[in-house]
């Protein structure tokens, strides 16, 4: 059942890559360590360039990010990043699915989201987080870019 999932996965990261050029679409297993020709899902990540032009051109200079728990039979955390647009409303940036929450996950979601945007525009962005402080230490990985400020 999991490697149909996998497969449903890489299909629809590869139609994503086909259907919106310039898209980041990744898809990341691990394998499993004594057992031959095993994965374990890692993290998939969509960001689609209209939605970061979408951010660059049209929100304010906020950016939300947060994880929820997936209450499903293959489980997992949805992280996401929403802006607000300059009519008040919320616009997803991006999101991805990782296998759990933690200090690694995060960075790696930052940096690709980071990359994909371009670091040197967020400067100066204000960031909120809701107190979680996993993805406190992961932004302080950027402190040179990024000024934070808040209450932890």
């Amino acid at each position: 059942m999991m490697e149909n999932i996998l497969n449903s996965l890489r299909d629809y990261a590869t139609q994503v890559m086909n259907r919106n050029p310039r898209s980041m679409s990744i898809v990341a297993v691990d394998p499993i360590p004594g057992v031959d020709n095993a994965i374990l899902f890692k993290f998939i990540l969509i960001s689609f360039p209209a939605k970061v032009n979408g951010l660059l051109k049209g929100c304010r200079s906020i950016i939300g990010m947060d994880g929820c728990h997936l209450k499903t039979t293959t489980g997992g955390i949805l992280l996401s990043v929403i802006s607000r647009y300059c009519n008040k409303q919320v616009f997803s940036v991006a999101y991805a699915v990782v296998r759990i929450e933690n200090t690694q996950s995060w960075l790696w979601f930052i940096k690709l989201l980071l990359e994909s945007i371009g670091i040197e525009i967020v400067a100066g962005w204000t960031f909120i987080i809701d107190r979680q402080k996993v993805l406190l230490h992961c932004l302080l990985n950027f402190n040179h870019f990024l000024i934070l400020s808040g209450h932890f």
